[in-house]
């Protein structure tokens, strides 16, 4: 996180693959880079944040948390579609997370009292 904000590292989803190659980084699981995903989302750092959740998402592709997260940032970012895909994506990897059914059901039902039902 501080070679990001002391910009050593652009924050891009290669910067930050770069930086763990190179520096040494070991990312034993899913919840490192998720908890630094959500320091980032936290400190406002948005783009950035999307950009580690979905290093995370790319590191541990059977990880329904991982695509949960980087639905909640691009929920964050206000582009409610690619969050809808991910929340998707989440329950196709873990069917039974809680999390993307309930957010699915938030988001599709506030479509549909708008008139406008998401894919």
């Amino acid at each position: 996180y501080k070679a990001m904000k002391d910009g050593e590292i652009d924050g891009s989803v290669e910067g930050l693959d770069a930086l763990l190659e190179n520096g040494g980084y070991r990312i034993r699981g899913p919840f490192e880079l998720n908890m630094l995903g959500y320091e980032l989302l936290g400190d406002g750092e948005v783009e950035t944040a999307i950009a580690v959740f979905k290093l995370n998402v790319d590191r541990f592709p059977s990880d329904a948390n991982a695509y949960d997260s980087l639905a909640e940032g691009y929920l964050t970012k206000g582009d409610r579609e690619e969050a809808l895909k991910m929340y998707r994506k989440a329950l196709e990897v873990d069917p039974a997370f809680e999390n993307s059914r309930r957010m699915l059901e938030q988001l599709t039902a506030g479509a549909e009292r708008r008139g406008r039902v998401p894919e």
